[in-house]
């Protein structure tokens, strides 16, 4: 919720009159990147600039089926689990939780390392194998939908006379959202990566980038999009098909991994 505690204590008043506390009149509390425990240092030194960073939309395919007819607890019983599982995931991993909205969880993940931070790269590496593992261990009620991008964004505050939020512009966070689109109904983990072509070195950051998302240090695989289709509004881009990698079945009786 957007309300702070003295709205809250007004909002709990179950008689009487019931008035906004003075105090409260003319401020808000925000949300978005300033929930997150690290919010106040990123925002301090990156807001109002750009800077690049990764933007991951994650979701579950078919939630709207999945949803259909059900009563709101009943939802919110079926969307906990997944919501709160990637939201600790990233609250370990450096990234910042940009927004929740239903059963999709948008999160960035600066690029620190021009400012003698970790890499982003070394924090993806580690991101992404643990969404796998909180696919499968969800299972198949739960088929993860994700679209990853790395890029130039702005760190913007957007906001009016009685809401305000700083959040992520830029083609990298619609790119993101829009690689959602080669997501396969065949698999309970899928989606893809991207970089934006436009950007300064864009292939070396796409095939660097790549080795740590699904490269061959964790249990996803890629498969390059030679000819990367047109997505609504985006630019042309390098592509990559993400999914868990596959195992034959030689290698399933010894345990070793296909690579």
């Amino acid at each position: 919720m957007i309300c702070n505690e003295m709205v809250n204590e007004w909002l709990m008043h179950r008689v009487g009159k019931k008035e906004l506390p003075k105090s409260w009149k003319g401020s808000y509390k925000q949300k978005g990147l300033e929930l997150n425990s690290n919010s106040e240092l990123f925002i301090n030194n990156y807001g109002n600039t750009n800077i690049l960073a990764y933007v991951g939309f994650v979701d579950l395919r078919g939630f709207s089926e999945e949803a259909k007819g059900k009563p709101p607890d009943e939802i919110e019983q079926y969307l906990n689990p997944f919501v709160n599982k990637i939201i600790n995931v990233c609250a370990k991993d450096n990234c910042l939780v940009d927004k929740t909205i239903g059963d999709e969880v948008m999160f960035v993940l600066p690029e620190l390392a021009a400012d003698n931070g970790i890499p982003a790269n070394a924090y993806i590496g580690r991101v992404m194998p643990q969404l796998l593992g909180i696919s499968k261990e969800l299972g198949e009620k739960y088929p993860f939908r994700i679209g990853l991008s790395f890029g130039e964004i702005r760190i913007s505050k957007m906001q009016g006379k009685g809401f305000g939020e700083w959040t992520c512009l830029g083609e990298s966070v619609n790119l993101a959202k829009r690689l959602h689109e080669y997501s396969s109904n065949k698999l309970d983990f899928s989606g893809a990566f991207g970089v934006l072509q436009s950007l300064e070195n864009a292939k070396r950051f796409f095939e660097v980038g790549l080795a740590y998302v699904a490269g061959y240090l964790c249990d996803l695989s890629h498969d390059i999009i030679e000819s990367p289709k047109s997505l609504k509004g985006i630019s042309p881009y390098y592509g990559a098909v993400i999914h868990e990698r596959k195992m034959s079945s030689h290698m399933a009786r010894v345990g070793h991994r296909d690579k």
